[in-house]
């Protein structure tokens, strides 16, 4: 099995592509997104593309784990490790806002990485989760 690329019954996790630029910036420039992820300005265009290219080259290495993901071929956010030690991985993610209800963090790991164990799903909290009290229910049931 290729791991770049990962296929959940809902979600495909995968390299991100050239043709994902004008999604990724949709994402990272959404003011709730910035709001919960930790986004660099993105005040010119040089920005934005040295974001974009960045994150794009993270996905191709093997060392990594920085995947786009996407839902029927759209990239809709993007699940990154934030911190490599040893044998631990954490992994954190962004999604665009329109998609924030159907994606669980215990889905989308459970899904990318099923040897998962439960105490490493709840390594992972994004803060938008934990934002609303509706987020707040849907996390605390997801883990």
């Amino acid at each position: 099995m290729n791991y770049r690329i990962i296929t959940t019954p809902r979600l495909t996790l995968g390299v991100i592509r050239e043709c994902d630029f004008d999604a990724m910036m949709a994402i990272f420039k959404s003011d709730v997104v910035k709001a919960t992820y930790m986004v660099p300005d993105l005040e010119t265009r040089e920005a934005e593309i040295n974001l974009f290219e960045r994150l794009r080259d993270l996905s191709l290495r093997e060392d990594r784990y920085v995947f786009g993901i996407f839902l029927d071929g759209k990239l809709i956010g993007l699940l990154n490790d934030t911190e490599i030690c040893g044998k631990t991985i954490e992994v954190g993610y962004a999604l665009h806002p329109d998609y924030w209800a159907m994606a669980t963090p215990r889905k989308l790991f459970q899904q990318s990485f099923p040897s998962s164990s439960p105490q490493a799903l709840t390594r992972s909290s994004p803060a938008h989760l934990k934002q609303t009290r509706q987020a707040r229910a849907l996390w605390k049931n997801a883990v």
